[in-house]
């Protein structure tokens, strides 16, 4: 977007800036326009690429650079810059256009395929699905392209390293004693004792001010979090497992007679022999406690989630009992909202849940990766890409 407008500076005005043999706004339009000529001069075609509306969506005029022609040129440079789509990838038929200048504003290329290796899609992490159902091109982008975004060293705990603390935390309880303890203060002794041991081995015993007063908020959800579990445990459950994952090509599930292997890993897996129950759960550990039931807008019957209903695919290597509870353990700002959140969803739900999983394997195996779907990413450089940062594509148009 050149010429770049700069902001008013109260102290420094155009004026004074010009009398201080300072840049101004004149002065960089006239660099700018200097070097389009120089580009337009060596080279039989020059394309522009001009867009209609900035990142956040606010419109945009074209470049006074284009504008800079005679009379006749002008008119007809700005009827293609109002007109659709349809026109404005035509090069300028007049020889009065500088270097054949060709205009391109705003055509969208959306549906256009990027070159795809021919490796196929074998497996898929429990996630993923999730992904793909809220953005089939945002799972493209995340799991096929491997995109990611490479941050700064942060001052504080983003929300995943400060869950990751918990989890660290939390893993520890299927082999120690108190995890089979219904007294609450010494489950909280024994978590606050891992708690104080994982932030000296990641963080060091002098952390930055704001990390310390993380770790203090992840002391307040642990000791919420040992009343709960002692109380859990007084009805007879034991922790079998934590962050378990099951062996390579165990999991799958099978779609037109042909299996797509399941990856994941489950945060908790408890049993209660006098009932003949296992409980299989996921820590959540933002700052609001989910409810499972969101994983399916009960209104219309679609599932947006399917990481609880597929984690019985992910168990099927282990003995366990028959009947199976799926739920959230939740460790939230509110640290009185701790506790488990059981998904209630029938035998017929649970199988229109695999189906639901069936399909997203049949639509990646055909390729179908290229539509934003309802919930794009919105934010990073996923969102850039895509263009649903800020509004910048209508959600509720064809892209």
């Amino acid at each position: 977007i050149v010429p770049a407008r700069a902001a008013p500076e109260p102290l420094l005005p155009g004026k004074l800036r010009e009398k201080l043999g300072l840049s101004t706004a004149a002065s960089r339009a006239a660099r700018d326009a200097w070097c389009l000529s120089a580009v337009t001069a060596g080279r039989p075609e020059t394309v522009l690429v001009c867009a209609r509306r900035s990142a956040r969506s606010e419109p945009l005029a074209p470049s006074r650079l284009l504008l800079a022609c005679d009379g006749e040129t002008l008119a007809r440079r700005v009827l293609r810059w109002t007109s659709g789509p349809t026109d404005l990838g035509k090069p300028e038929a007049s020889a009065e256009s500088v270097a054949s200048v060709q205009v391109v504003a705003g055509a969208s290329r959306f549906g256009e395929r990027p070159l795809l290796g021919a490796v196929p899609v074998t497996s898929l992490g429990i996630t993923a699905f999730r992904d793909y159902l809220a953005s089939p091109y945002g799972f493209f982008l995340q799991h096929l392209l491997r995109i990611g975004e490479i941050e700064p060293d942060p001052l504080e705990l983003d929300p995943m390293q400060f869950g990751n603390l918990l989890h660290d935390v939390l893993r520890t309880l299927v082999t120690a004693d108190p995890a089979s303890s219904s007294d609450p203060e010494r489950v909280r002794a024994f978590l606050e004792a891992g708690l104080e041991a994982a932030r000296n081995q990641v963080y060091g015993a002098e952390p930055l001010p704001a990390v310390w007063l993380q770790v203090e908020q992840a002391r307040a959800r642990l000791r919420a979090f040992a009343a709960w579990h002692a109380a859990w445990i007084s009805q007879g459950w034991r922790v079998l497992k934590t962050e378990w994952s099951p062996p390579r090509d165990s999991a799958f599930l099978e779609v037109d007679g042909e299996p797509m292997y399941l990856r994941g890993r489950i945060d908790r897996i408890d049993v209660n022999v006098a009932r003949g129950e296992v409980a299989i759960f996921d820590y959540k550990t933002g700052d609001e406690a989910p409810d499972p039931e969101n994983s399916r807008k009960a209104r219309i019957g679609e599932w947006v989630d399917l990481q609880l209903p597929l984690y019985r695919h992910l168990v099927r290597s282990l003995s366990l009992p028959e009947k199976m509870r799926l739920g959230y353990i939740v460790l939230p700002r509110d640290a009185s909202g701790a506790g488990e959140r059981m998904a209630t969803w029938t035998p017929e739900q649970l199988e229109d849940a695999d189906e639901c999983a069936r399909d997203v394997v049949r639509r990646i195996r055909r390729g179908e990766f290229f539509e934003l779907g309802d919930r794009p990413p919105s934010r990073g450089i996923l969102a850039n890409i895509c263009g649903s940062a800020y509004g910048v594509i209508d959600q509720g148009e064809e892209s």
